[in-house]
């Protein structure tokens, strides 16, 4: 079975020798039926006539999730290892974060972001900023432990909480974090979106009662209306007023 993942970034001018230059094409197949099942990750160039090449293989499922540059991609693994792995244009790999492959939020500059292993046994539901370059040590943002990170926008990350308590907003240069609002106690299906330009955010909830509830926030106060629909709320991008 032949699966699509992602079509790869431009790149940096200066490649190595070894590099995954120009456009790529990067897909997955699996050997299903065959056990134990492998991921095979192919990477086809887009402006050669070359075939494309095996770049990593593996039991079990895998996410292409970014190129970091020419000659590393991100990759999620859920098999074994169950990581956030860079691999290298030789085929070689290294664990970023063992125990949160689906804890991925972005890419930011030469760190990743991502929350780390939310299994009960670790409890490490942090965000991280971990180098993918392999220099240096991970840094912990925020002292909160998150459900999600809901947008990533230049310096700042928007996050919500475990259990769906508050709305935190973190910056990714300090490293500090505050409580831009706390969601009442039973309150469920927290969706959070930014205006355009970063002014305000809205917060939609549902409340214990099923009734929907829109918090608009921006720097000057906030704005609080209910909305009638008692489910499935949805929490649009706000326009500015011209």
């Amino acid at each position: 079975m032949l699966a699509l993942l992602t079509a790869v970034l431009l790149a940096p001018q200066t490649p190595p020798a070894d590099s995954l230059a120009g456009p790529l094409l990067c897909f997955t197949t699996n050997t299903l039926p065959a056990q134990p099942a492998e991921t095979v990750v192919h990477l086809q160039p887009l402006r050669s006539s070359d075939p494309a090449r095996v770049l990593w293989r593996n039991r079990g499922n895998a996410a292409v999730l970014a190129r970091l540059d020419r000659s590393r991609i991100l990759l999620a693994s859920y098999g074994d290892p169950y990581a956030l792995l860079v691999v290298d244009a030789d085929g070689t790999h290294r664990v970023l974060a063992d125990g949160c492959p689906h804890e991925f939020v972005a890419v930011h500059g030469d760190q990743v972001l991502h929350l780390g292993d939310p299994r009960p046994a670790a409890d490490d539901a942090f965000l991280f900023a971990t180098p993918w370059t392999g220099k240096g040590e991970r840094q912990r943002l925020d002292t909160e432990r998150f459900d999600r990170i809901a947008t990533v926008v230049g310096n700042l990350a928007i996050g919500i909480t475990k259990h769906e308590r508050q709305v935190r907003v973190i910056s990714l240069t300090s490293g500090k974090g505050r409580s831009v609002l706390e969601v009442p106690a039973g309150s469920r299906g927290l969706t959070v979106a930014l205006s355009p330009s970063g002014n305000r955010l809205a917060v939609g909830s549902v409340g214990r009662d099923g009734k929907g509830e829109l918090r608009v926030l921006d720097r000057s106060e906030e704005h609080t209306s209910e909305l009638q629909s008692p489910c499935n709320l949805v929490c649009r991008l706000l326009l500015e007023k011209k």
